[in-house]
């Protein structure tokens, strides 16, 4: 009885700082991999948290895996190096007996990562496909990005409107809501215009 109950503590103690760990560090990586998706226009700016929430969900159960697999061989390999394996195995327990309480301990967390596999993963994946499949057909004006070229949706034409005067717009010293040095080519089957 006190072997499980102090084993399973250890365990559980183990796991939340290991998840925590592990949240931290994807939950970073997915903030940057996606301001930078919505800085090259391939996602909305608008919807950052709301695609990094779905990227974490995607990535829970290789999170929770991996944060059992660290807990189960740093919480063993710290017994074994404290010598408390040799005192539980002087007071009659066995090899085997290590066994059962990681098992029950890791069953509840085995049930989620498969849950999490096989429902929310595909739910947060079809999510923000549907996301980015809505900022792609947004309408050619919604496109244009000061500084860069960008193409219609049909793919016959091009726009570019300059970073200067769009930022001396914003400023105030041009008259609001227009461009100077605006380029635009339109490119038909045969004809060039």
């Amino acid at each position: 009885m006190i072997f499980r109950k102090s084993f399973q503590q250890e365990l559980s103690r183990t796991f939340s700082a290991t998840l925590v760990v592990l949240a931290t560090v994807v939950m970073t990586m997915m903030l940057i991999r996606t301001l930078g998706l919505a800085s090259k226009g391939s996602v909305n700016p608008e919807e950052i948290f709301l695609i990094m929430a779905y990227s974490v969900m995607g990535h829970v159960p290789t999170i929770l895996a991996l944060s059992l697999f660290i807990t189960a061989v740093s919480t063993l390999a710290r017994m074994i190096g404290d010598s408390e394996v040799a005192v539980w195995f002087s007071s009659g327990q066995s090899l085997a007996s290590f066994a059962r309480p990681l098992l029950t301990f890791a069953l509840p967390i085995f049930l989620t990562i498969v849950v999490m596999a096989f429902m929310i993963w595909p739910f947060a994946n079809e999510q923000m496909q549907n996301m980015r499949m809505r900022f792609e057909q947004r309408g050619d004006l919604e496109r244009i990005v000061p500084g860069e070229f960008q193409e219609s949706s049909n793919g016959k034409r091009v726009i570019y409107i300059d970073k200067e005067s769009a930022d001396s717009a914003r400023t105030g010293s041009a008259t609001p809501l227009s461009a100077r040095h605006i380029f635009m080519a339109y490119f038909d089957q045969d004809k060039e215009l």
